[in-house]
């Protein structure tokens, strides 16, 4: 599975990574910290299939663009 985490807070990130990895499920884990730059990657690679991710964890609230 591939997941993109999308969440300004360094913490969050870091624990959520951990428990993905931990599960055994997630072949790759995105990470970004403000909507600008995740919409560039999904703008880049809506072609991909294989690039996009399974599963989105999206922090609705952030700096520069919210969710």
């Amino acid at each position: 599975m591939k997941v993109c985490l999308i969440d300004d807070d360094d913490i969050y990130q870091f624990l959520l990574k951990k428990e993905l990895r931990h599960t055994n499920l997630v072949e790759r884990i995105n990470l970004f910290s403000d909507g600008r730059k995740a919409m560039e990657f999904f703008n880049e690679n809506k072609g991909n299939t294989e690039a996009l991710p399974d599963v989105i964890f999206l922090d609705i609230n952030m700096p520069i663009m919210n969710g």
